[in-house]
């Protein structure tokens, strides 16, 4: 599969994966092109006033050849 390449601030060789569900949704992230596995996994850790909350998302890349962080889990710490 291909990446979609950003024209903008996230330069050459990198690639604009947006976050869907969770703290983080609508957020951007730029990365390397050789990180745009489909299938890995991000770990976004809340910490502020209360217990810590990991929200863990899944990079897939959609049919328009955009990448996307799913929201696959969240709440307190796994294990």
């Amino acid at each position: 599969m291909s990446s979609s390449l950003s024209p903008d601030s996230s330069g050459p060789g990198r690639a604009l994966a947006r976050f869907i569900g969770g703290p983080l949704d609508g957020r951007e992230d730029a990365i390397p092109v050789a990180r745009a596995v489909a299938g890995s996994t991000v770990t976004h850790t809340y910490l502020h006033g209360g217990p810590k909350i990991e929200t863990h998302y899944q990079l897939h890349c959609t049919e328009e050849g955009g990448w996307e962080y799913r929201i696959k889990h969240s709440g307190p710490p796994l294990g």
